[in-house]
């Protein structure tokens, strides 16, 4: 199984009220993180590239 990272409010969650969301604790800067069955050291090395790039 992979990791997987995704922003709720623009996929799971994108049909509902910005108001909504907000009241089930979903906001812009939400993501959401399943982990898989990666090492931890390579998942926080993944974590790491990804954030230096924005």
């Amino acid at each position: 199984a992979k990791s997987l990272i995704t922003h709720p409010a623009t996929t799971t969650h994108q049909r509902m009220e910005e108001s909504e969301r907000e009241l089930l604790g979903i906001t812009g800067s939400t993501v959401r993180i399943s982990c898989g069955l990666e090492s931890v050291g390579d998942l926080v090395a993944d974590i790491d590239r990804a954030l230096a790039r924005v």
